[in-house]
């Protein structure tokens, strides 16, 4: 296990990689490093049209200072530099965050930004200037798995980062790299003080890009005002306990700035649009051991030995199931379903399953795949 976990995909000599560089210190090593070892390299800033006043203060990426560092590593490098307009995708992906807090879910922008901007979008790009692959400081791996490439767990475990990396297609991750796969951080900022780097010491992108201040809720209010309104606040016994502002303005877990003393510690356990309910719960009620995810990505998908042909199940194993990101794995039992769901029973109960957070499936260090939670049972 410990020789497998420090494999990790390198292109052959004299291939075209382009950077995905964010202007922070691992993408600015991450060009470094492939520069140094003979490859040809661009550096491409993504550009996704997040107002300057957003990103001023914040710990994020996609600002004006970030774009200004990135083109400062890739001139000291003598690397061409390209700052790509992805807006578009940007209001793609800030439409989807206001809609799943609006249908009473937690979104996930930075798998979404994954899926449908990074190894999509920018790959289309660098495809019309003949790159052969693109790559990216992420705490990840690519890996030979069951007869195919597959992403896997960063060697670093307090920085792995395959957790937001499930939705990549199948066919992408064949022209993926992520040289820091096997480095920790404190490797990566020794890389990045050895090149001489101003970037070095920078604070890490802590924050969603288009969020200000890293508060969601002024974002919220700002773009669908009419849609939030007060509503009841259920204890955990099912009486009537409190009024909230807006069923929006919480998640799955959520303890802090509940402003509803019961006697006793309560935690929001489930978020009722239809209703405009928001019910509480003690710690144990927010346990459960089954919810069904959709928009089902699996790579090299193991199949079972019977297969249903409508609408059925198509496969089902056993495998280790991470449910943010902040969690550890743990064993479950998998069925994937005809129609992009699947359905997971945790051995043991698990606490705070979200609606709208990724379910991420592991055979102990590899993705196999994954999708967004749907319904808990």
């Amino acid at each position: 296990m410990e020789n497998r976990k420090l494999d990790n995909f390198v292109p052959p000599k004299g291939a075209k990689i382009a950077v995905a560089m964010s202007g922070g210190v691992d993408s600015s090593v991450t060009c470094a490093l492939l520069k140094e070892a003979g490859y040809e390299v661009a550096g491409f800033f993504m550009n996704m049209g997040i107002p300057s006043s957003v990103t001023k203060n914040s710990k994020s990426c996609c600002s004006a200072v970030d774009a200004r560092d990135a083109a400062r590593v890739a001139s000291k490098f003598e690397v061409p530099y390209y700052s790509l307009d992805f807006s578009e995708g940007g209001k793609t992906l800030i439409d989807y965050f206001v809609a799943e807090y609006d249908r009473g879910r937690t979104p996930n922008p930075c798998v979404m930004c994954n899926q449908k901007v990074k190894f999509s979008k920018l790959l289309n790009f660098i495809d019309e200037l003949g790159f052969d692959y693109l790559a990216t400081g992420h705490y990840a791996r690519v890996v030979n798995h069951r007869g195919a490439k597959h992403i896997a767990r960063g060697v670093c475990a307090e920085k792995d980062q395959s957790y937001f990396l499930f939705g990549v297609d199948s066919g992408l991750i064949e022209r993926i790299v992520f040289p820091l796969g096997t480095m920790t951080k404190d490797e990566v900022r020794d890389e990045a003080r050895r090149f001489g780097l101003g970037v070095a010491e920078k604070a890490e992108s802590q924050e969603i890009c288009f969020v200000p201040d890293d508060d969601y809720r002024t974002l919220l209010k700002d773009r669908i005002p009419e849609r939030i309104r007060p509503g009841k606040v259920i204890g955990p016994e099912g009486d009537e306990v409190g009024e909230h502002d807006g069923f929006q303005m919480y998640t799955v877990g959520q303890r802090k700035g509940l402003r509803i003393a019961v006697g006793k510690p309560v935690y929001v356990k489930n978020i009722d649009r239809e209703s405009n309910t928001v019910s509480l719960g003690e710690r144990d009620d927010l346990m459960a051991k089954e919810f069904i995810a959709r928009d089902a990505k699996f790579t090299n998908m193991p199949l079972a030995e019977h297969e249903w042909a409508k609408g059925g199940r198509v496969s089902m194993f056993d495998a280790a199931v991470q449910i943010r990101y902040h969690h550890e794995a743990q064993p479950a039992s998998v069925e994937i379903f005809s129609g992009g769901t699947f359905l997971v029973r945790f051995h043991e109960p698990v606490w705070a399953i979200t609606p709208g957070q990724a379910a991420v499936v592991y055979d102990e260090d590899v993705v196999l795949g994954g999708g967004f939670i749907d319904r808990v049972y």
